[in-house]
C-alpha cells in the first residue's frame, strides 16, 4: 500500500513541478513543445509500476544495452570508413604533388641544358595526415649530359642541386643529384 501512496505522490509533485514550469515558460510556442515532452515524462510516471509488473523495466535495459552495442558497432565501422577516405585522400594529394614538383623539376634540368633520367620526391607523411599540409623532405635526381664528363658537368649538379633545396625549403643534404653518362 505505501508504494501506491508513493506512485501517487510522484504523480502529484510531477504535476505541480509541471504547472509552475509552464506557467513560467514565455512563448506559446515554447509551451506547446514542453507540454508534449511533460505528457510523455508523465505517461511514463503513470505506466511505471505497470511495466515493473510485466518486467518490462528489465526487458527495456536489455533492449537498450542491444541498441548501444549495436550503435557501437556502427560508429566503429563508419569511423573507420572515414579514415580510410582520408587516406586514400592523402595518397591522392601527394601523387598530384608528386607529379607537379616532377614536372618542375623537368624545367629545371631542361633550363641547365641536361636531360631528365628520372625522380623521385619523397613527403612528410606525417604532417600530411596531421595539417593536411604537404611539405617536401627530399628529392633524388637522375640527369645525363653526353657530351660532358663528369668533372664538366659537376657545376651544373651543384647550382642544380642548390637551385632545387632553396625551391622547397630543404637542406642540401635532402637533394640528391646524379649524373649519368
Amino acid at each position: 500500500m505505501e508504494a501506491v501512496y508513493g506512485w501517487i505522490q510522484q504523480i502529484a509533485v510531477f504535476v505541480v513541478i509541471s504547472y509552475l514550469v509552464l506557467y513560467l515558460m514565455g512563448s506559446q510556442e515554447k509551451k506547446r513543445v514542453l507540454r508534449f515532452y511533460l505528457s510523455l515524462l508523465m505517461l511514463f510516471l503513470v505506466l511505471r509500476p505497470v511495466a515493473g509488473l510485466m518486467d518490462l523495466d528489465t526487458t527495456l535495459v536489455q533492449k537498450l544495452k542491444e541498441l548501444e552495442i549495436q550503435e557501437n558497432t556502427e560508429i566503429a565501422a563508419v569511423s573507420g570508413q572515414i579514415q580510410e577516405i582520408g587516406r586514400t585522400q592523402d595518397q591522392e594529394v601527394l601523387e598530384q604533388a608528386s607529379q607537379e614538383a616532377i614536372s618542375w623539376l623537368q624545367n629545371l634540368v631542361q633550363e641547365e641544358n641536361l636531360e631528365f633520367l628520372g625522380g623521385e620526391v619523397q613527403f612528410d607523411e606525417e604532417t600530411l595526415a596531421r595539417t593536411g599540409e604537404v611539405i617536401v623532405c627530399g628529392v633524388n635526381l637522375m640527369v645525363s649530359q653526353a657530351e660532358k664528363t663528369a668533372d664538366q658537368i659537376r657545376p651544373y649538379l651543384n647550382e642544380l642541386k642548390t637551385n632545387i633545396a632553396q625551391a622547397f625549403e630543404l637542406e642540401e643534404s635532402a637533394v640528391a643529384v646524379t649524373a649519368k653518362e
